[in-house]
């Protein structure tokens, strides 16, 4: 890349660098992917014992429960989808002696 303006140290490009993932970033995600997937399994019992006790012991929400739908089905997706990331990269199928995709 060419620089355009260059001040002593700092210099300033015409194009910015693509969007490049971190080691930090796919950490946080998948922090976020597995709280969503506890959610996801917490969720559905949360929601059957509201059911079987009623209003009495818990305030009923509609919006909080399609909430909890919403978190549980990310939750769901996204750890089918690093799994299924984690799968492809050619050095994790090399180390599980799994052939070439």
């Amino acid at each position: 890349m060419k620089s355009i303006i260059s001040l002593g140290r700092v210099s300033y490009t015409s194009v910015e660098q693509p969007f490049q993932t971190t080691k930090h970033d796919r950490l946080l995600a998948a922090a976020l992917a597995t709280a969503a997937a506890l959610v996801a399994l917490w969720a559905p019992a949360y929601l059957s014992l509201l059911d079987n006790f009623g209003g009495e012991y818990a305030v009923r929400s509609e919006m909080f429960e399609w909430l909890l739908v919403v978190i549980a089905a990310f939750g769901l997706g996204s750890v089918l989808c690093l799994a299924w990331q984690d799968t492809n990269d050619p050095t994790w199928r090399a180390n599980h002696k799994l052939p070439p995709v």
